[in-house]
């Protein structure tokens, strides 16, 4: 093979010589001699190369690739070459007989035939053809049997944009077109440049009715059969609207083996849609699916028409008890920050009490501060004024603590709440829970070498019967998983798993991965192109994503009761005010107590320095007098008869 790169400085003649004839010395040539000689001269004429130009311009190729079929010519081709590569641009020349194969190199490709014969061994030439190149096939002459050669081509290979260019003088092209015109060749003037690029780019884009084998099943929401082998849905809407714009009659079919995506078996063979693809049984699967690798190279993707989520699912979580209504109300931090309190506040109370009173009891105190707490009315208010203040502080506090713990109270009685669910693929790793699943597709999924990844690897259950209720099961038992695209789940938890406005299975919201969606064709098929302008004009005008909007017949998860928690435990900063109240309380109580210690201490030492006086005779002959006088008054002396 030589590559000629630099059209504005050609090789000298004798160099490309010198190159081709070197390049033909290491291949093995059996010459046969044609029937007809090559023309050289015309295919180095400027008609010829704005058919090559054109041609390239409609291929969208860098370059060109001239394959060399069994010519034995060669003193007559360095000309030829020369001047189309000057012309046209960078080349591939490809040199090589009939038993050889060759992958073509660039997507326009000119072949040379020495001998029409060399064409119609389709065996030897395989590697040769592909759907998605441009070919102008050079001959000295057009067979009698063109028309079976073009149907060979098609037919074999699924080859349609071919161009037979005879050097006989006649300067006419033949073009076959297997929708519009599958009976006759259409012969165009090689002036008519026009004609040739138009019937060579509106090909595709009109089927003319040509029957489309379509591999397709049912599916919730994006493919849903109406009974007369049509589908509704994402899927059947988008293949009905392409249909009518490629113009083609769709055959749908379902797989053979009824095993819907398919998978790769151990013997090598492959199932479902994808087997169908793979043993031309299908033209193209129009179940969309997620684009990852499927084990083989013989299949291809559509541009990706949206995007999903392969998630878990596990039966939601069941109903808290009412015992543990009361301990939910506050946080653990919370509750030990109150048995912290409670223990101070009953020692600290003691404390005072034994200072100021000598005698205490420590159950009733624990008692009182427990009505304190619970907002209940105390039986006796204290008489010492540090014992007052303490008492005030303990009031303020139990004020925020126990009206935020009876609201709470109330509003876990009066709606439901839910254990926590599983969201994270370490619970479910941790849980020990199988994973079940129908599609041998998806063991992928897990292979990983995370230790998560590979917990739920081992967990993974592939059940051999395909048409088990894999949800249903989950539902119900509620010791296993499953997995699928998060929209599919979405729905089918929306329509079959509710019951009593309450949902029966949850999505975990960590999901292992996440896959664009597309549709599914044959390596190498023709019909990609044009499936892909149109699939783009619905893609970027956004009719797929609006369509899965709004028409789906199912009511989203949004409406029903959710299993999120339906209030939050209460923390520290929620109630630090009653901690802040409660402990200034404390520090003015204890100030307070201090001051009356000292006090109290200070009246004791002033008392025992100062004696009492006895009342004198004075004062005690008065005091009498005083008594004495008042009684007097009082009683009136007795008149006696």
């Amino acid at each position: 093979m030589i590559l000629l790169t630099d059209p504005k400085k050609p090789a000298p003649k004798d160099t490309e010589q010198s190159l081709l004839w070197s390049f033909m010395a290491s291949e093995t040539f059996f010459p046969v001699e044609p029937q007809h000689s090559l023309n050289w001269t015309l295919m180095a004429s400027h008609n010829f190369t704005r058919l090559v130009k054109t041609t390239k311009k409609v291929a969208e190729s860098h370059s060109v690739q001239i394959f060399l079929a069994r010519v034995t010519q060669f003193d007559n081709t360095s000309n030829f070459i020369a001047s189309l590569y000057r012309k046209v641009g960078p080349l591939y020349l490809t040199v090589r007989n009939s038993t050889l194969g060759a992958q073509s190199l660039a997507k326009l490709v000119i072949v040379v035939v020495g001998d029409i014969g060399n064409l119609i061994d389709m065996n030897a030439t395989d590697s040769l053809w592909t759907s998605t190149c441009y070919y102008i096939i050079v001959t000295a002459s057009n067979p009698p049997n063109i028309l079976e050669l073009f149907r060979a081509l098609w037919n074999v290979y699924f080859v349609n944009n071919v161009i037979f260019y005879p050097t006989d003088g006649s300067e006419a092209v033949s073009i076959y077109n297997p929708f519009k015109n599958a009976s006759d060749v259409t012969n165009i003037h090689l002036r008519n440049i026009r004609a040739i690029k138009k019937s060579v780019v509106k090909k595709m884009n009109d089927l003319n009715g040509y029957p489309l084998r379509v591999s397709m099943f049912p599916t919730r929401t994006r493919a849903l059969p109406l009974g007369n082998g049509s589908y509704l849905g994402a899927d059947g809407f988008l293949l009905t609207t392409l249909a009518s714009r490629m113009n083609f009659r769709p055959v749908i079919l379902p797989p053979q083996d009824g095993l819907r995506y398919g998978f790769k078996a151990s013997n090598g063979s492959f199932t479902g849609v994808l087997g169908d693809l793979i043993y031309d049984r299908a033209d193209i699967a129009f179940n969309s699916i997620f684009i990852k690798d499927y084990e083989t190279t013989k299949v291809q993707f559509t541009r990706p028409i949206d995007f999903d989520k392969l998630c878990l699912v596990v039966a939601k979580s069941g109903l808290r008890p009412h015992w543990k209504g009361m301990f939910l109300a506050f946080s653990i931090e919370m509750w030990v920050a109150l048995f912290i309190t409670y223990f101070c506040s009953i020692t600290f109370w003691c404390f005072v009490r034994k200072i100021k009173s000598g005698e205490y009891s420590v159950i009733t105190t624990i008692l009182d501060l427990y009505r304190i707490f619970l907002m209940f009315p105390i039986a006796k208010i204290p008489n010492i004024q540090s014992e007052r203040i303490a008492v005030v502080s303990f009031l303020w506090f139990s004020l925020s603590t126990a009206t935020i713990f009876q609201a709470s109270m109330v509003k876990f009685l009066s709606y439901p709440s839910y254990e926590p669910d599983l969201n994270t693929l370490e619970e479910v790793a941790d849980k020990g829970i199988p994973v079940i699943t129908a599609s041998e597709n998806l063991k992928a999924t897990f292979e990983s070498d995370e230790p998560v990844m590979r917990k739920l690897y081992a967990n993974l259950e592939v059940v051999p019967d395909k048409g088990m209720d894999i949800l249903g099961k989950v539902a119900t038992e509620g010791n296993a998983a499953a997995i699928g695209p998060a929209n599919d789940l979405a729905e089918n938890i929306a329509t079959a798993f509710v019951k009593n406005n309450i949902i029966l299975l949850h999505i975990v919201a960590d999901c292992p991965k996440s896959y664009h969606i597309a549709y599914m064709l044959p390596y190498d098929s023709p019909f990609l192109e044009s499936i892909n302008k149109v699939i783009s004009i619905f893609v970027e005008s956004g009719i797929i994503h609006s369509w899965y909007i709004h028409s789906t017949p199912f009511r989203p998860l949004s409406d029903y009761h959710q299993v999120q928690e339906t209030y939050k435990p209460l923390t520290m900063s929620n109630v630090v005010i009653a901690f802040i109240i409660i402990g200034i309380g404390s520090g003015l109580s204890s100030i307070t107590l201090v001051a009356e210690i000292i006090m109290h201490r200070i009246n004791r030492r002033s008392r025992g320095n100062s004696s009492r006086k006895p009342p004198s005779d004075s004062k005690l002959h008065r005091r009498s007098q005083m008594v004495y006088e008042m009684t007097r008054k009082r009683f009136k002396p007795f008149k006696v008869a």
